[in-house]
């Protein structure tokens, strides 16, 4: 049983009838409880303004450790849920969210299906758009022309970058790409996990693959088929980077 909070927020004392129907629903359930009072009202204030006031709450109420948050307030329903409902969907933060929006991070495959999942589109949504004809022929280019867009960030590279290469089909069901990864410190091998399953071929190099409570390490010429519902990591194992092809399928 999951004993954390639900976390409740309005713009003032209103939302406390929200929360006194929520404890007569869920008797045994905690309540954490922020009514904005010092700024209410929010009804004579912009969207920018609105979803800025929300962001700081949600930011609050995580570090109260809720397992839920509820938005009690008309006006953030219907002016900035956005990207606190995508969080909510998709497990990333919305501080997280507002970086890859503003192209401050870098992007990697698990969180871009996660959000594509939450949206009902396919992850190639964030690659392209454009249909071309079949059959699509790509060509894996040097690391200095590997998709300039999707590592258009101001911080340090990530620990990999990629190319798609079936990027121009818009109706393809699969996602492969040629992938070029660094190895990673230790404290940043951190397991993800999303839906669909995943095929690997190591290249050059060689890889570590972290598959739920096992370890494999694969050399050039090697491949790996999994679930990807399961939570893994995948790092060059070493000190040299790893080259592979990859290929995700996403229900």
């Amino acid at each position: 049983m999951d004993n954390r909070p639900i976390g409740i927020f309005d713009s003032g004392v209103g939302g406390l009838t929200v929360a006194k129907e929520i404890l007569k629903a869920l008797p045994n359930e905690n309540i954490v409880y922020f009514g904005d009072t010092a700024r209410v009202p929010y009804g004579d204030k912009s969207k920018e303004v609105v979803t800025k006031y929300s962001k700081q709450i949600v930011r609050f109420l995580l570090t109260k450790n809720v397992k839920a948050i509820i938005t009690a307030c008309n006006t953030v329903s219907s002016n900035s849920l956005d990207d606190l409902s995508l969080s909510q969907n998709t497990g990333l933060t919305v501080n997280f969210l507002e970086r890859m929006e503003n192209d401050e991070i870098y992007p990697t495959i698990g969180p871009l299906q996660k959000v594509a999942r939450s949206l009902g589109v396919r992850l190639g949504t964030f690659l392209d758009d454009q249909f071309t004809r079949d059959p699509i022929i790509s060509r894996i280019d040097q690391l200095g022309s590997v998709d300039p867009a999707m590592h258009t960030g101001r911080t340090p590279r990530s620990s990999y970058i990629y190319q798609a290469l079936g990027k121009g089909k818009s109706d393809r069901n699969i996602e492969p790409f040629f992938i070029e990864i660094y190895p990673d410190k230790d404290e940043e091998r951190k397991t993800i996990s999303h839906q669909g399953e995943e095929f690997i071929l190591v290249l050059k190099g060689e890889l570590m693959v972290v598959y739920g409570r096992e370890t494999y390490y694969l050399k050039a010429g090697e491949t790996i088929y999994y679930n990807s519902i399961v939570p893994h990591y995948v790092g060059a194992h070493g000190d040299d980077p790893a080259q592979l092809l990859a290929v995700t399928y996403t229900p």
